[in-house]
């Protein structure tokens, strides 16, 4: 809607952007080194770097509650969640995959060492594309979530690139990399991505919205 949630060093700020020019602050939790941020249903999950994930109850976005944590054995930098699952880049230690059922009660289901550094991951259909750094994009199958397989990974140009933050939309993933910018891959055969393009630059983070990217440089 008219909120955005911004994780940063003290914790998550919540924003009225209904006028983009002249956000608002209408909340926050404090909280020491969150990292990355997602939201669904009223609820707000927020990576907290070695202090693994939070739940936020934001049904009252100006003043948001702690409603439950799940330790995670990496370091938890970005989050994506489905109904029912948050999936955590969790730095060094890959993939963790949270049963979120019971937000009040969060509990780790498994994780999977995916090659490199997990630090980000977004979630299309039965799939977790994880921007793991210099190993680029892993693609991990999650349909059976206590036992996720790899099937598929991209490297940026030459391998030289590190994958920082990826985005998903109708099965194609927009990838932040830190010495291209923005590369675009076909998702339809997952085991093996098909690159469409790239454009020049260095990006940090990426978001899609309709037609148009986001891109964190």
């Amino acid at each position: 809607g008219n909120l955005a949630y911004v994780a940063h060093g003290g914790g998550l700020t919540v924003l009225d952007v209904s006028v983009p020019s002249q956000p608002q602050r209408v909340g926050g939790y404090q909280s020491p080194s969150a990292r990355g941020v997602a939201h669904l249903n009223g609820v707000v999950y927020l990576t907290l770097g070695t202090a693994g994930l939070q739940t936020l109850d934001v049904t009252n976005p100006a003043s948001p509650k702690r409603v439950g944590a799940c330790d995670t054995p990496g370091s938890a930098l970005g989050v994506a969640v489905q109904e029912g699952r948050a999936y955590v880049a969790d730095g060094g230690a890959g993939l963790a995959i949270v049963d979120d059922s019971d937000v009040s009660h969060p509990r780790l289901l498994c994780t999977y060492d995916t090659p490199g550094t997990a630090r980000n991951v977004a979630v299309v259909a039965n799939f977790a594309c994880v921007a793991s750094e210099s190993e680029g994009m892993q693609i991990v199958d999650v349909s059976d979530p206590s036992h996720p397989r790899l099937v598929g990974a991209a490297r940026g140009l030459d391998g030289r690139t590190k994958c920082m933050g990826v985005a998903i939309v109708d099965r194609c993933a927009y990838l932040a990399e830190w010495e291209l910018s923005l590369t675009v891959l076909d998702l339809n055969r997952p085991a093996n991505p098909l690159r469409l393009g790239a454009s020049p630059g260095g990006a940090w983070d990426a978001a899609m919205v309709g037609e148009l990217a986001y891109v964190a440089e």
